[in-house]
Order: structure tokens, then sequence, then C-alpha cells
């Protein structure tokens, strides 16, 4: 039998290079840290829900099974994603939805192509940079200033003024 891996915690040959993470060294950032102002109240085909605002994320939106229709469904079209601890790119259908979320400007629903996945932590939607960019009159909830300093939408300068997001 071959060698168990502390890595891992499952069995492989030595001379393999494992790409196992401890597994008690992985933890949600909701296990760690305060996320709510990630989080920010949306819509999804008529359904009220928190998305979180993923700026690691370089696709677009993301949404969980539940909150689709098969007929939503784009016959044949699908986009590849690699997680942080994936070691190959996964495949995932995309779907027609109808998305509204007024903290970034969508005050009414328009219909968007989004990835549909299987979200295993409770989790419904995630919002990526590439819908800022296929829908170029969004306000992100967190934008870079004139001096390249981060500023979140409730971050204020001291004189009261909101930071406007410079391109």
């Amino acid at each position: 039998m071959s060698a168990f891996c502390a890595l891992c915690n499952r069995h492989h040959a030595r001379n393999l290079t494992c790409n196992g993470v401890p597994k008690a060294n992985v933890s949600s950032v909701s296990d760690t840290e305060d996320i709510t102002k990630y989080v920010i109240p949306t819509f999804v085909n008529g359904q009220s829900i928190r998305a979180l605002r993923d700026s690691g994320n370089q696709s677009g939106l993301i949404v969980d099974e539940s909150l689709i229709k098969q007929d939503q469904i784009i016959p044949g079209k699908t986009a590849k994603l690699k997680g942080i601890f994936d070691s190959d790119f996964r495949e995932f259908p995309l779907a027609r939805i109808d998305f509204k979320c007024p903290k970034i400007g969508l005050n009414r629903y328009v219909t968007v192509e989004a990835i549909v996945v299987k979200f295993a932590n409770g989790d419904r939607c995630n919002i990526g940079n590439k819908l800022f960019k296929q829908i170029e009159c969004l306000t992100d909830i967190w934008s870079i200033t004139g001096n390249g300093q981060i500023d979140g939408d409730e971050t204020r300068r001291p004189s009261g003024e909101r930071t406007v997001r410079s391109n």
C-alpha cells in the first residue's frame, strides 16, 4: 500500500508531488473575519438573496444552481473556472438570468449570463470583476481613489465628499 500523506490525509506514492492542502489550515473567510462589508443585497430571478462581491473573481457572475430554472441554461455554452486550490480547470454551464443589485447601480432587472455552480458553503451568488466590464455603468462597492488608495463605498473623505472611481 502507498504511504499515508500527512499533508492531504490520503495515500499516494512518495515520489508524487502532493497538491493537497493541510485540512486544518483551510478555512473560509467567513470563519476568520467579518465579511459583511463584502456581502450585498441582490435579486436573482425574483428571489431576494445576499451576494458576495469577490474582487478576486476574474469571471463575471456566479450563481447557485438552486436559483436557476432548467430552461434558463444555455445549451452548449460553458465557462471554465479554476479555483485557488484546483490544479485543473473545471467546466460549468451558463444560464441567462434576471439580475438586479441596487447597491452597484442595477435598480431594475437586466438579463445577464451567469455561471451556474453548486455552492457548498451556503452562498448563492458571487459577483466577479468581469460583470463590471460587461456593464460599464455599474458602480463597484470598492473603488480606487486618485491617490491609489482603496476606498469602500461607505468610506468618506474628511471633507465628507464621496470618492469617485477614476478610470
